[in-house]
């Protein structure tokens, strides 16, 4: 993964995206009774700055799972650790910002939403209630530009935990206040009808019926 933030022809040929994938299966399976071993997360550790810099969908979708993963795995180095002088945290969000930013395709983001879902129901309360208002501000402001149905099932699958957490009240209210010039909870609600057939996962399709029931 360190190769490949400097040698972009192992992004194109697939082998940083199996290299990711390697790391994803052997923090599966290491016991979860047992905190993930140093050597394994500075392994991944170079991750981080590919997400930042490669525009390869298929790296930053296996990225995003794998940071997912360790959000579910090794929280406690999540939280504890460093890169180059920053917080994993901090340069987490500076990831998630850039997988909600509309600079970065819809097939690059699609797994976007597993993330955003394990950093506020797994994290919420180190990452703050303002910081998971953010995010959910901005999942809303993406989910208004996403064309393909894979990454607004994505976003809409977040979106669903969201209204099933707080209740569907408080998401609108959410919603409401996410543009002070424009009311952009028509525009979300809109899309997110009309593409509901779209989804592929049948696990989207129950968590977007329960929230809009």
């Amino acid at each position: 993964i360190k190769q490949g933030c400097v040698n972009k022809k192992m992004v194109l040929q697939g082998t940083v995206e199996r290299a990711i994938q390697l790391l994803a299966a052997l923090i599966r399976s290491w016991d979860q009774s047992k905190p993930l071993p140093s050597a394994l997360f500075s392994a991944v550790s170079p991750l981080f700055r590919l997400m930042l810099e490669t525009d390869d969908n298929s790296a930053m979708q296996a990225g995003s799972g794998l940071l997912t993963l360790l959000l579910r795995r090794g929280k406690s180095q999540m939280l504890q650790g460093k890169i180059q002088g920053r917080s994993v945290m901090e340069v987490l969000s500076m990831v998630v910002n850039r997988l909600l930013s509309p600079n970065v395709t819809d097939y690059a983001a699609c797994e976007a939403g597993p993330l955003l879902t394990q950093l506020v129901f797994g994290m919420g309360k180190e990452i703050g209630q303002n910081a998971a208002s953010s995010l959910v501000s901005a999942t809303a402001k993406r989910l208004v530009r996403a064309e393909k149905p894979v990454l607004i099932a994505s976003l809409v699958t977040f979106l669903a935990h969201v209204v099933k957490a707080l209740g569907p009240n408080r998401m609108l209210s959410a919603l409401e206040n996410v543009d002070s010039k424009n009311n952009i909870m028509p525009l979300v609600m809109t899309k997110w009808v009309m593409t509901h057939g779209d989804f592929y996962s049948c696990y989207a399709q129950k968590c977007s019926l329960i929230a809009l029931g």
